[in-house]
């Protein structure tokens, strides 16, 4: 409740960087070593001449069939169509032997459900790494859906979001798998390819069932570069500079912790980036509660009330009294302001 709008698009525009910076290698062929926005700007820059000629081609390609098909045929499903091209691509030409990178091999079947081999003596030790665990996932999901919320205008529950994560978590376990949460960049092609309900997480599930149970052969083909592309596609569809330039008209101050929420996110990384936004949250909280404005009130000809005289140039002061506004709660540690507010205002 603590996360307010201008930290959610911050939170996202990070998110959306963040994706976007991890795919920018595959689509040029290289394997990135660095980490975090600068490190990783100045890897590529410096490693242009390495670029894998192919691998881009085909990147490329990729791109302009997720640009060029939403607008042909709205309805196709233009990140499969790169997919699956780049996969015909590999398959029925020699790109594989000249050195464009593919997905590889993937495992088929469903997992099988077996029950943790858990040493009771171990409980006491795992209860607060897992309580840790769960307090990131859920933070980190929480930012992600109250984020993606407010860019397409609908409401979360998070007690509902919580008891899902845990269900889920539960599920994972039974199936060799492990603590999970959120994906963002998931959320992020569901996004883009228009889900907008549960049934696309359902839809999703059944596919990848499908997939594994039925096209694992093809799957090897899929080049990393036609999927770098895609995931690209979905981050630049995250950016919300239009929200980031509303804040900044009404509020500087809301805006630069904007900016901040997305520098942590890029810098540090999306967990790190989850405690910054946090942090932010509480201070600028603190801040204003800790310093309300104070604002001197007036009457304005034709409109009935109060209004401050600073924002109504038209606005005149009651003759026989002084009107003033402490705009937030009065609690102790903001009484010292209050007191020099009124004396200043008198």
């Amino acid at each position: 409740d603590f996360l307010s709008k201008p930290i959610l698009v911050g939170f996202l525009n990070g998110v959306a960087v963040t994706i976007i910076l991890g795919q920018v290698g595959k689509l040029m062929g290289l394997t990135i070593e660095a980490s975090g926005l600068l490190p990783i700007a100045a890897e590529l820059l410096a490693r242009l001449g390495e670029t894998h000629l192919p691998t881009l081609a085909v990147g490329i390609a990729a791109a302009m069939i997720l640009v060029v098909a939403p607008r042909l045929v709205p309805r196709l499903p233009a990140g499969i169509v790169a997919m699956g091209g780049g996969a015909a691509l590999v398959a029925f030409t020699r790109l594989g032997e000249s050195g464009v990178r593919t997905i590889g091999g993937v495992p088929a079947g469903l997992p099988a459900w077996s029950f943790p081999a858990v040493d009771p003596l171990l409980l006491a030790g795992l209860i607060p790494d897992a309580a840790a665990l769960a307090l990131v996932s859920f933070t980190s999901m929480m930012l992600a859906s109250r984020s993606f919320a407010a860019k397409n205008g609908y409401d979360v529950d998070p007690d509902q979001d919580f008891a899902a994560l845990g269900a889920a978590n539960m599920v994972a376990a039974l199936t060799g798998g492990f603590a999970i949460s959120g994906a963002d960049s998931r959320t992020a092609m569901a996004d883009a390819a228009g889900g907008r309900t549960h049934a696309t997480g359902l839809v999703a599930a059944l596919a990848v069932g499908l997939v594994l149970v039925f096209l694992t052969e093809p799957l090897r083909f899929v080049p990393v570069a036609a999927l770098g592309a895609v995931l690209v596609y979905a981050g630049l569809s995250l950016i919300d500079l239009k929200s980031l330039a509303l804040i900044y008209r009404v509020d500087r101050v809301e805006a630069a912790i904007s900016v901040l929420a997305t520098i942590g996110v890029v810098g540090l990384g999306i967990i790190q980036g989850v405690a910054i936004a946090a942090i932010l949250s509480v201070l600028r909280f603190l801040q204003i509660v800790a310093r309300p404005s104070v604002d001197v009130l007036g009457h304005v000809p034709g409109r009935p009330g109060f209004h401050a005289l600073a924002t109504h140039p038209d606005a005149t002061a009651p003759a026989d009294a002084l009107v003033v506004r402490f705009d937030g709660p009065l609690v102790f540690f903001n009484a010292g302001h209050f007191r020099h507010a009124i004396l200043a205002a008198v």
